[in-house]
């Protein structure tokens, strides 16, 4: 949980509202000098008359709220599997402990984006905003596969 997203996730969780407020207006001011585009419900208090539907903030708190609990998840199947119950039987039962794999997969890919986007946006490139778009695709597509993941794995189980 060392990414600048999570941690930026965990503050606001930790402050409530004016942290998260606090986090928009420094978020603005970045944005400012570094180039890149914020959606509306990043914008400080217009975030309450907009929504957080889409974009990455959008996708944000799915992805995060999902990979605690695939993590959570596997903490128990790995606990139970552990105390003898067979691995079978605690996946049928946990079934979201499946994703534990694709899940570490695409967070170290979040991670080393979000890395690339800082990267990006310290740069003197004259077309940063369009990198930085692109690598905030990039960042939503992955936390849409996981949250897509946990989904189908949910419904999967309802479905049985």
């Amino acid at each position: 949980m060392g990414n600048p997203d999570a941690i930026e996730y965990l503050f606001g969780q930790l402050t409530g509202g004016v942290g998260r407020e606090a986090t928009k207006a420094a978020n603005m001011a970045t944005s400012l000098v570094t180039g890149e585009e914020l959606a509306p419900h990043q914008i400080t208090l217009a975030g309450r008359f907009y929504g957080n539907t889409r974009g990455v903030n959008g996708q944000s708190t799915a992805y995060h709220e999902n990979l605690k609990r695939v993590n959570t998840s596997m903490a128990e199947a790995k606990g139970r599997v552990q105390q003898g119950e067979d691995a079978e039987a605690v996946l049928l039962d946990v079934p979201v402990a499946k994703v534990d794999g694709p899940a570490n997969v695409l967070d170290k890919r979040v991670a080393d984006l979000v890395k690339m986007r800082r990267q990006i946006q310290k740069g003197d490139s004259p077309d940063k905003r369009a990198l930085v778009k692109e690598v905030n695709a990039q960042i939503e597509q992955s936390m849409y596969l996981l949250n897509k993941a946990v989904e189908d794995t949910l419904a999967g189980r309802r479905g049985q």
